[in-house]
C-alpha cells in the first residue's frame, strides 16, 4: 500500500505544476486569451498558471509581438525563463502601460529585438544587466518610449549590431551616455536619434566606417554637439537626406568627409538655420554622378541655397560657390566631346538651367548650346526628345561623324530651327527623327542620305513639315513604314526616289492629308511587299492598297495604266555653308589633355615648362601642304624653340 500512496502523491503533485509552452504561437494565443480574461480560473490560467508571471516559458524562442497593443497591461513577469529566447520583436510595441521590472531576464541568445518597446510610452527600467552580445538587428527598439530614459544601456554589447535603424526615434526622455559603444558593425543609422532632445554625448569615438545609411538620423533633434562627428569616416554612406534636417544649431565644417559613394543628399541640411559651410571640397568625389540633392541647403545659412548640380566637369553649388572651370577667355575655347556619354550627359544638364548663362555646362562647353564642338559624337539618338519648349538654333553644330539620329527631336514640339549646314552623309538610322514635332518645317532637300538604311516614321505626326526631298538618295534605304504618317502639311513628288531596296512602306502616307502625287513610277522599283495602308486616309485619288501579284504595282497614290516617265534623280543638293558666326570647327576649340605639348625638359624647379600649342595656320590659296602638316611643323618648331632658349 505504501508504494500506491506515493504514486498517488506524484500524481497529485504533477497535477499541480503548470503545463510549458514549446512554441512562439501557442505561447501568443494563450497570452492573447489571457488578456481578454486575466482572472484566475479559466481554462488559459488552469492550463498554465495563474498569475501569467509564473508561466514556464522556458522553451520558447521567439517572443515575437508578445504584448502588442497591450495597452492596459503592466503585471509583474520578471521571473520568466527567456534563457532560450533569439526574437523578441515587438514584444511590448504599443504596451503603453507596462513598466515592470525585467532586468534579471537572460537574453544572451537574442539576436533581433526590432520594436521590442516602440512606443511602449509608460516604461522606464534599468537594463544594464542585459546581454546583447548575439543581438544584431535593434531597429525601432526604443521608438516612440518617450518616458525611457536609458537607464543601463551605457554597458551595452551593441557590437554585432548591424541595424540601429530609428532606435531612439522620438525617444524625447533619453539620455544615457552611449559614447562608449561599439558601432562599427552597423550599416544602418536611419532615423537613430530623429526628434530626440536630451542626448548630449560626444560621438566622436564612434566608429561608422561601414554605415551605409545615414538619411535623418539626426534629423530634428535637439541638445547633440555634433561639432566632433566632422571626424567621422563616412566613405561608404549612400544616402544622406535629411541627416541634419532642422538641427538649427548644426554648423559643422564637414568638407573633410569622403562622400564619394553618396547617392542621395535630399533635405540634408534643409532648416539648419545656422549651417554655413563651404563644402565645394566634395566636388571631385561627385564629378559626372547622378545624384539627388533636391532642397539639400534650403533654409540655412548658406550663400547659396541652390539645389547641386552634377556634371562631367563640375558640381555645384554646395552651400559656398564652387568655380567651374571655364571656357578660356583669352582664346575663347571650350572644350569638344570625347565620347557620345559626355555628350549626352551634358545635354541633360543643360536643360537643367537652359537660359543660364553660368550654368556649368556652359562654363566648359560653351554657350548658347548651338556653339558646341560635337566634332566626334557619333549618336545623336534620343538628344532632344520630349524636350518640349526647346527651339535653339544648332546650325552650327558639326554632324560629319554622326552614325545614328534616332529619336533626336521625338516630341520637341517647338523645335522649327534651320538644319540645311548638316553634314548628314554618314548617318544610317534617322528612325522617328523628327515624330510628333509638330512645329518643324525647315528646307531638308540638301541632306545627304545616301547611308541611311531605317527612316521609319520619320516625319511621322510633323504636321507642318513640307520641305521638297525629292533630291534625296535613298538608295540604301530598307525602311520607310509610317514615314510620313500624319504629316498633313508634306505634298512633295517623290517619284524620283529609288526605292530598289525598301521592303516596308506600310502607312508610309497614311493620314498625309496633302499628299496626292503619283508614285506609279516606283511600280517595277518597290522592293518589299509590305504596303499595308500606304495611302490610307492620304490626299491621294486612289488610296488602296497596290497589288503585289503583278508588275508594274498599281494604285501608287493614283491608278497606273500608263508607263510613268519619272526617272531616279541624279541630282544632289550641297548643304548650305555654316553662318559666319559660328566658331570654327577647330580653331576655338580644344579637347581635354591637349592643351599643352609634351616636353620632356624641366625648369630649375624641376616643373616641366609649359608650352601652348601654337594655333591652326590656313594653308595659302593653292597650297599644296594639308592643315594637319602645318600644325605639326608648327608645333614642333615652337618645341624646339622652347627647349633651345632653355637650354642656353
Amino acid at each position: 500500500m505504501k508504494w500506491f500512496a506515493a504514486a498517488l502523491a506524484l500524481l497529485r503533485l504533477a497535477s499541480a505544476q503548470n503545463t510549458c509552452f514549446t512554441n512562439g504561437t501557442e505561447l501568443r494565443d494563450a497570452v492573447t486569451q489571457y488578456l481578454n480574461n486575466p482572472v484566475e480560473g479559466t481554462p488559459i490560467t488552469e492550463t498554465y498558471g495563474y498569475p501569467i508571471g509564473s508561466w514556464c516559458v522556458g522553451q520558447v524562442t521567439d517572443f515575437t509581438d508578445l504584448f502588442v497593443n497591450a495597452e492596459t497591461f503592466n503585471e509583474d513577469i520578471s521571473k520568466w525563463d527567456m534563457s532560450n529566447a533569439t526574437t523578441i520583436d515587438g514584444m511590448f510595441d504599443r504596451a503603453a502601460a507596462f513598466n515592470q521590472d525585467i532586468s534579471g531576464w537572460n537574453l544572451s541568445k537574442v539576436t533581433s529585438m526590432i520594436s521590442a518597446f516602440d512606443n511602449a510610452v509608460a516604461f522606464n527600467q534599468d537594463l544594464s544587466s542585459w546581454d546583447t552580445s548575439s543581438v544584431k538587428n535593434m531597429a525601432r527598439a526604443f521608438r516612440g518610449a518617450t518616458n525611457f530614459t536609458g537607464q543601463g544601456l551605457s554597458s551595452w554589447d551593441v557590437s554585432q549590431v548591424q541595424t540601429f535603424n530609428a532606435m531612439f526615434h522620438s525617444a524625447t526622455s533619453a539620455v544615457e551616455n552611449l559614447s562608449s559603444w561599439n558601432v562599427a558593425a552597423a550599416t544602418d543609422m536611419r532615423y537613430m536619434f530623429f526628434r530626440t532632445t536630451s542626448f548630449q554625448f560626444d560621438l566622436s569615438n564612434w566608429d561608422v566606417s561601414n554605415n551605409q545609411q545615414f538619411a535623418y538620423m539626426f534629423g530634428e533633434s535637439r541638445g547633440f554637439d555634433l561639432s566632433k562627428v566632422k571626424s567621422w569616416s563616412v566613405s561608404k554612406g549612400t544616402e544622406f537626406d535629411g541627416m541634419f534636417k532642422l538641427v538649427e544649431n548644426f554648423n559643422t565644417d564637414l568638407s573633410g568627409w569622403d562622400v564619394s559613394s553618396g547617392v542621395s543628399f535630399s533635405e540634408m541640411f534643409e532648416g539648419a538655420t545656422s549651417f554655413s559651410q563651404n563644402l565645394c571640397a566634395w566636388e571631385d568625389s561627385l564629378l559626372g554622378r547622378d545624384l539627388v540633392t533636391s532642397d539639400m541647403f534650403i533654409e540655412t545659412a548658406c550663400e547659396s541655397q541652390l539645389d547641386a548640380m552634377f556634371t562631367s566637369q563640375y558640381v555645384g553649388p554646395l552651400c559656398g560657390i564652387c568655380q567651374p572651370t571655364p571656357c578660356d577667355a583669352v582664346k575663347g575655347e571650350c572644350q569638344c566631346f570625347n565620347s557620345d556619354e559626355e555628350f549626352q550627359r551634358a545635354v541633360q544638364d543643360y536643360f537643367r538651367a537652359p537660359d543660364n548663362q553660368q550654368n556649368p555646362v556652359a562654363a566648359t562647353y560653351g554657350y548658347p548650346i548651338g556653339n558646341w564642338c560635337t566634332t566626334e559624337v557619333t549618336s545623336m539618338a534620343n538628344t532632344f526628345r520630349f524636350q518640349e519648349t526647346f527651339n535653339e538654333d544648332l546650325s552650327c553644330w558639326n554632324t560629319e561623324n554622326v552614325v545614328d539620329m534616332t529619336d533626336m527631336f521625338r516630341n520637341a514640339i517647338a523645335f522649327d530651327q534651320p538644319l540645311d549646314t548638316w553634314i548628314t552623309s554618314k548617318v544610317e538610322k534617322m528612325t522617328f527623327m523628327f515624330g510628333d514635332a509638330a512645329s518643324f518645317n525647315q528646307d531638308l532637300g540638301m541632306w545627304d542620305t545616301s547611308n541611311v538604311v531605317d527612316m521609319q516614321s520619320m516625319f511621322a505626326g510633323a504636321s507642318d513639315f513640307s520641305s521638297d526631298l525629292s533630291t534625296w538618295n535613298v538608295e540604301k534605304l530598307t525602311s520607310a513604314s509610317g514615314m510620313f504618317q500624319g504629316a498633313s502639311s508634306f505634298g512633295a513628288n517623290l517619284c524620283t526616289w529609288n526605292v530598289t531596296n525598301v521592303v516596308s512602306t506600310m502607312q508610309m502616307f497614311s493620314e498625309a492629308a496633302s499628299y496626292n502625287s503619283s508614285l506609279c513610277a516606283w511600280g517595277d522599283r518597290l522592293a518589299g511587299d509590305s504596303a499595308s495602308n500606304m495611302f490610307e486616309s492620304s490626299g491621294c485619288l486612289n488610296t488602296a492598297d497596290p497589288d503585289f501579284s503583278s508588275r508594274p504595282l498599281s494604285p501608287l497614290c493614283t491608278d497606273c495604266t500608263e508607263s510613268a516617265d519619272c526617272r531616279i534623280s541624279a541630282q544632289t543638293r550641297s548643304p548650305t555653308p555654316r553662318p559666319p558666326s559660328c566658331p570654327p570647327l577647330e580653331q576655338n576649340f580644344v579637347r581635354p589633355n591637349m592643351t599643352t605639348a609634351p616636353n620632356p625638359a624641366t625648369t630649375p624647379s624641376g616643373v616641366p615648362p609649359v608650352v601652348p600649342v601654337p594655333p591652326v595656320v590656313p594653308s595659302p590659296a593653292g597650297s599644296s601642304s594639308s592643315a594637319p602638316g602645318r600644325r605639326t611643323m608648327l608645333w614642333m618648331t615652337t618645341v624646339g624653340l622652347a627647349l633651345f632658349t632653355y637650354w642656353l
